[in-house]
């Protein structure tokens, strides 16, 4: 049975246009795009 978890998920957008996903709970889970 799959378990259902709530994260905390922390958004910045760079001065290019690039946007930064990071789970501070989660070391090393990082999106850039």
């Amino acid at each position: 049975m799959a378990k259902v978890t709530q994260l905390k998920i922390e958004l910045e957008q760079e001065e290019d246009g690039r946007w930064i996903g990071e789970v501070p709970t989660l070391p090393g889970v990082m999106a850039y795009g």
